[in-house]
């Protein structure tokens, strides 16, 4: 018998549930894991007390269900929205906490974004919104903590990240989560050299965009 695990990294908590071929769940763990409020309107967590507590539901299930970790075929990962993981250069995060999806300091930073690009052009060529997703963040970093930004050298979403963490040879996002990072053309879902230069980002530090589904990595 063959087996798949399917995981739900939320904003609050995660579950790993272990299924057979037919789709009978066999075991289940479930954790809750922090946010912090360090001021009114911002919202952060720490990336390692969710990666701890992504693993350990998926060893305790493991173990829950008794099957040999070599008959599990695949793992699914459904993560929250946008909270991005900055990372080093030797993939260790610059900040003590990712800032959440929900975090709202990046609105200082919007008057001054539309005026280098205006709300028209901004939609045609990412068919967002500013402040569909809290990218602009990443111009408020560099404005109060230039120093720790200057370390950047990828900025990950937790697609990217947790797919890294499972073993994958690099940073990957499909073509559907390209939107949550604000900064891909709606025309081929590529990076888009006006909206990284809007944002201050170089391509080096993005994710790989996989067009094809099924691609190994």
């Amino acid at each position: 018998m063959k087996y798949l695990m399917g995981v739900d990294e939320g904003t609050t908590g995660c579950k790993a549930i272990l299924f057979d071929q037919e789709g009978h769940q066999i075991a289940s763990t479930g954790m809750e894991y922090p946010s912090y409020y360090p001021h009114p309107g911002w919202v952060e967590q720490d990336i390692d007390e969710i990666k701890e507590a992504v693993f350990s539901c998926i060893r305790e299930t493991i173990v829950k269900s008794k099957v040999d970790p070599a008959d599990i075929i695949g793992i699914s990962h459904s993560n929250q929205g946008i909270t991005m993981v900055l990372l080093n250069e030797n993939e260790k995060p610059v900040f003590d906490h990712t800032i959440g999806w929900q975090d709202l300091r990046y609105i200082e930073m919007l008057p001054e974004l539309k005026k280098e690009v205006d709300l028209d052009t901004y939609w045609k060529l990412s068919g967002m919104q500013y402040g569909t997703y809290n990218i602009p963040v990443l111009r408020w970093l560099q404005k109060y903590e230039p120093e720790k930004w200057s370390r950047v050298k990828r900025i990950c979403s937790h697609q990217d990240y947790f797919l890294r963490q499972y073993g994958a040879d690099g940073y990957y996002v499909d073509e559907g989560c390209t939107n949550f990072l604000s900064m891909a053309r709606m025309s081929d879902n590529e990076w888009d050299e006006r909206l990284m230069k809007l944002f201050n980002v170089t391509v080096d530090m993005l994710p790989k965009v996989l067009h094809a589904p099924g691609t190994v990595v």
